[in-house]
């Protein structure tokens, strides 16, 4: 988790570090099955309760899309792809590459950070 002021540098904080604000944004790069994003968008609302939350994430299945809205109908959600499907493996079908390594990465194969 990335907490700003809207410019760099950007102070990197683990979730039991989380300076208070009104407004936070939660970015990953992949949802599969949401899991991961409950835990994080429950752990803020636990500490502060009336900030605004905003989950952002490039790669999701309808699973996490729905594990999410359960949590808090109000909870804006943004996801590039939405409706990706997890093989028996559960790794998301149709994503021959490693989706998380592939978005934090720019042409050159350097790791890009958000």
């Amino acid at each position: 988790m990335i907490a700003h002021s809207g410019r760099p540098p950007y102070d990197q904080r683990t979730y039991g570090d989380v300076p208070l604000a009104n407004h936070y944004l939660v970015i990953d790069t992949i949802a599969n099955t949401g899991d991961t994003l409950v835990e994080c968008v429950s752990g803020l609302r636990s500490r502060l309760a009336s900030a605004e939350v905003q989950v952002a994430f490039l790669f999701g299945t309808q699973e996490a899309c729905s594990k999410l809205e359960g949590i808090s109908p109000m909870l804006h959600i943004d996801v590039a792809w939405p409706d990706f499907q997890r093989g028996d493996d559960g790794r998301l079908i149709g994503v021959n590459y490693d989706a998380g390594d592939y978005a934090m990465m720019d042409s050159h194969g350097n790791r890009l950070m958000w």
